[in-house]
């Protein structure tokens, strides 16, 4: 108890400080959000335990880290883009489509033409090809600017995302045990078929509980106008709220970890 209160204090003294060194850049815009339950980043990260958790490498408080944070806003924008494509049926192979095209095609300039399409495809999950059809074409025109405002935010191969994605601290929080337990391992070994005699191997493993973040957002590209600066970040802002309230951050999310609450 001793350490947490600790931590917790130093959590305290640098997030104020943190976000007092924020507020004096231009053009930022802030929010705050608190778990709805529990959060877990890094679950996988090398450690000398067989779990791990994010912690800051000089003050050793739980964080989220800026790239997390973009990450799973850029992904949750991609599934939600996705969803309004008319081509393919299967919505796994629209998701490839369209992160493969935004990758390859820089339309922040201007939209390619159709014919630029013929011969596009991936490779979907068993190997076969995805061919994008004049049904996928047109389903993207009509998303241009939101897929022009998604390469502005998040950059593209030669060109720097516009948009910030700054550390987010802690400024109260709980940490608890928790525990993974499965009950296969022999058979996720690879070793035996899987059977209901095996012995279940409970892995603890830390979260955080009861804890409110303060996500801020910065614009750094000094070549688009101020109106249009203000435009994407406020874009990026709700894309993030969105993001963290409905789809998560961190390990375990499909079983509730990881959500946000206003």
């Amino acid at each position: 108890p001793g350490l947490i209160q600790a931590l917790k204090a130093t959590a305290r003294k640098y997030t104020e400080r943190y976000d007092h060194c924020i507020k004096k850049i231009s053009q930022v815009s802030s929010f705050s959000l608190t778990l709805s339950w529990r959060l877990v980043v890094s679950l996988g990260a090398a450690s000398v335990y067989e779990t791990s958790m994010t912690l800051h490498h000089i003050y050793g408080i739980p964080y989220l880290p800026g790239s997390a944070i973009k990450g799973v806003t850029r992904s949750y924008r991609i599934l939600c883009m996705a969803e309004k494509l008319k081509h393919p049926d299967d919505y796994y192979e629209r998701v490839a489509l369209l992160e493969s095209f935004l990758e390859k095609f820089n339309l922040i300039n201007e939209f390619p033409a159709p014919e630029m399409l013929h011969g596009f495809k991936v490779k979907g999950s068993e190997g076969k090809d995805i061919v994008a059809s004049e049904k996928f074409y047109e389903s993207l025109k009509s998303l241009q600017a939101e897929l022009r405002s998604f390469q502005l935010i998040f950059g593209i191969q030669d060109r720097q995302g516009c948009i910030i994605f700054f550390d987010s601290f802690p400024e109260d929080f709980e940490i608890k045990y928790d525990i993974m337990n499965p009950h296969y391992g022999p058979y996720y070994t690879g070793k035996e078929p899987p059977a209901d005699y095996y012995n279940p191997t409970p892995i603890p493993f830390l979260v955080l509980e009861n804890a409110k973040f303060t996500f801020h957002l910065g614009v750094k590209n000094k070549f688009i106008c101020s109106e249009e600066k203000n435009n994407l970040l406020n874009t990026t802002a709700v894309w993030l709220n969105k993001a963290l309230t409905d789809y998560g951050l961190g390990a375990k999310t499909a079983l509730g970890y990881g959500l946000f609450s206003k």
